[in-house]
């Protein structure tokens, strides 16, 4: 209709994210997980349990809900008292809105270890832990990733949404439905 000129680069986009994917390099002392280097949602909530375990007393991991097909949303709170409310500023960081996206998930887990692991010899990290209250839900998408682990165990899963079944479909984008 408008004569818009385009380039296919990607005949099959999924083949090609897939085909990026691996479990071959190192990452400084972060365990990879076995979908693509990307964690599946038993090793998210592994993960989750090693953080809290490792640093009693800067976390606190708790489920703040249930999907729909009965999977828990897990969260973790980061801060020097991290059992208490205080009256502090609060940070939400989040990850797998879209099950598609797990490099969001990632970036949450290395964020929390890397404040964890630098809180004792660097000022800023303590002051950022000492004077905030942050939240980190690394896997907004239970349902929908695991969609994706089930059809694409290897990684480079496409589905976005959650499972809803809407009648007619399935899904529902977390972000913008």
């Amino acid at each position: 209709l408008y004569n818009v000129q385009y380039d296919v680069i990607h005949e099959n986009l999924e083949e090609f994210y897939a085909s990026r994917l691996t479990n071959d390099y190192e990452s400084r002392d972060f365990e990879l997980g076995s979908m693509g280097g990307y964690y599946t949602y038993d090793e998210i909530v592994e993960r989750l349990n090693d953080i809290e375990s490792s640093f009693p007393d800067l976390t606190n991991l708790v489920p703040i809900g249930i999907t729909l097909e009965g999977r828990d949303i897990w969260a973790i709170k980061l801060s020097d008292n991290a059992d208490s409310d205080e009256d502090e500023p609060e940070v939400l960081y989040t990850g797998l809105h879209h099950a598609r996206e797990p490099m969001s998930l990632m970036e949450n887990i290395f964020y929390m270890w890397y404040l964890l692991e630098n809180y004792a010899n660097s000022d800023e990290v303590q002051y950022l832990v000492d004077n905030n209250q942050m939240f980190f839900v690394p896997c907004l998408n239970p349902d929908g990733y695991t969609y994706n682990e089930i059809t694409d165990p290897n990684g480079g899963g496409m589905w976005r949404k959650n499972r809803r079944d809407n009648g007619n479909n399935y899904g529902v984008d977390l972000n913008r439905n």
